[in-house]
């Protein structure tokens, strides 16, 4: 039996009974992708011969039958000892993969691909009608796109063995309402749990130490996560556009957060930030509309590029005594940001502007008493129109309720907003923050102390 290696997918060589093969070498092939997507159900020789020659058939190269739609079932002979990635991928009919029994690489139980050594679930097939699924106790990794579009799949329990989810695990699970990961799983790959459209809740295992891209990217429905003690950073795009999310604590382990970690999260109203966080990414926070005020922990030393930019409804921020930097940007296109404090009593670097002009006209920039005349000749600090000592006056700290001014209410963007609308408005050439459901007639004015 010939062990095939990496079996990239690429063109066929030739085809025999509807199958087509890519030579491995000179005494065997592998199973790949056509001209013709495969259907029905497909039984995959032993061996196969063409033009007088036998050949062994070892293996599926990669993608061979991804996004085959009519594909019912396939079955893998002895011979195969090597599957490549995203074999059986998105095949939203497929119902089972049949393992002969003498196989000495793979096995299928209830038509569930598994590979034996290491212990792997291999493929899913998506077109199973279980809503749940439990996968058995013993296997140690969830191969790269395993469960990928299994949108009838309501729940999936991980064992405690599981030490590794693949890239695309369980990518466009869309009926997948909950995932709880085992203290045993120690690395994430990029968009595993991306796009599970139904997810409302995830808990977050503090036993991770490798996290991949976008893993909950596009959750749209993600409104309860716990990120457990022991979480090193939040990766890359981990929760972008998860748009139903409406808070998160960061815990006491994270000392980063990465790349557009939080991007595009516009129901994102509390971010509670603890001690031990150094560093806050590029666009990390981007697009949060509906965060109004931060308070960055004292342990933050650098905030990258657009980190908090189009965060429009944001009010104040207050950044720590260690910051030593801020890329450019960082509170671009914040439109309703009234009150910046930075406790560093020396200026941190700018590379370039951090906001817009209107924020340099009408925000207070707070500082500690000894240096206010060092950010008011610092570098684009001094653009600030008002510069103040963060004993003097600590920015909007009270609301009150104004129902004496009349007229219609435009947001920020200069639509006009309906009843019961919540948020910052213009009405009569000033912003006002509505925190309550009143007509747009009666609003909270934000108030200085």
């Amino acid at each position: 039996m010939a062990v095939l290696g990496c079996l990239t997918s690429s063109a066929y060589d030739f085809e025999v009974g509807g199958i087509y093969y890519k030579y491995y070498n000179s005494v065997s092939v592998s199973v790949t992708y056509g001209t013709v997507d495969y259907s029905g159900d497909v039984v995959i020789p032993a061996t196969v011969t063409y033009k007088g020659k036998t050949y062994e058939v070892g293996g599926i190269s990669s993608s061979a039958f991804s996004g085959c739609d009519d594909l019912i079932s396939v079955s893998i002979p002895s011979s195969v000892g090597g599957i490549g990635q995203y074999a059986f991928y998105r095949c939203k009919n497929l119902t089972a993969i049949n393992v002969a029994a003498d196989n000495q690489f793979y096995y299928s139980v209830d038509g569930v691909l598994f590979q034996k050594d290491p212990s792997t679930i291999e493929f899913y097939p998506a077109g199973k009608t279980e809503t749940n699924y439990a996968i058995p106790n013993g296997v140690n990794k969830i191969e790269d796109g395993a469960f990928g579009g299994c949108i009838n799949l309501i729940s999936v329990d991980l064992p405690n063995s599981v030490t590794i989810i693949g890239q695309d695990a369980f990518n466009g699970c869309s009926g997948l309402t909950s995932v709880e990961i085992p203290n045993s799983v120690e690395k994430i790959n990029g968009f595993a749990f991306s796009e599970c459209t139904a997810l409302t809740s995830a808990i977050i295992s503090g036993s991770l130490t490798e996290l991949g891209y976008s893993i909950f990217g596009g959750c749209t429905s993600l409104s309860l996560l716990e990120i457990q003690e022991g979480v090193a950073y939040i990766g890359p795009y981990m929760f972008s556009d998860c748009t139903s999310l409406p808070s998160v604590v960061i815990p006491n382990s994270v000392t980063a957060i990465s790349e557009q970690a939080f991007a595009g999260c516009t129901s994102l109203s509390s971010v509670e930030i603890s001690n031990g966080v150094e560093t806050i990414e590029r666009l990390a926070f981007s697009g949060c509309s509906a965060l109004t005020s931060i308070k960055l922990p004292k342990s933050v030393t650098r905030i990258d590029d657009g980190a908090f930019e189009y965060c429009t409804n944001l009010i104040s921020i207050e950044m720590p005594a260690v910051l030593e930097s801020l890329g450019s940007g960082v509170l671009l296109s914040c439109p309703a940001l009234l009150s910046v404090t930075v406790l560093a009593e020396t200026p941190p670097t700018l590379y370039s502007d951090i906001c817009s002009s209107e924020v340099y006209e009408d925000a207070t920039l707070y500082v500690p008493e000894n240096s206010v005349s060092l950010y008011k000749s610092a570098n684009i600090w001094e653009k600030f129109n008002t510069i103040k000592n963060v004993g003097e006056d600590v920015g909007i700290n009270s609301v009150t309720l104004d129902a004496d001014v009349d007229g219609p209410a435009y947001n920020l963007q200069g639509t006009r907003v309906p009843e019961g609308y919540k948020g910052i408005v213009i009405q009569n050439g000033k912003k006002y923050l509505l925190k309550c459901k009143h007509s747009v007639m009666p609003v909270l004015r934000t108030s200085p102390k």
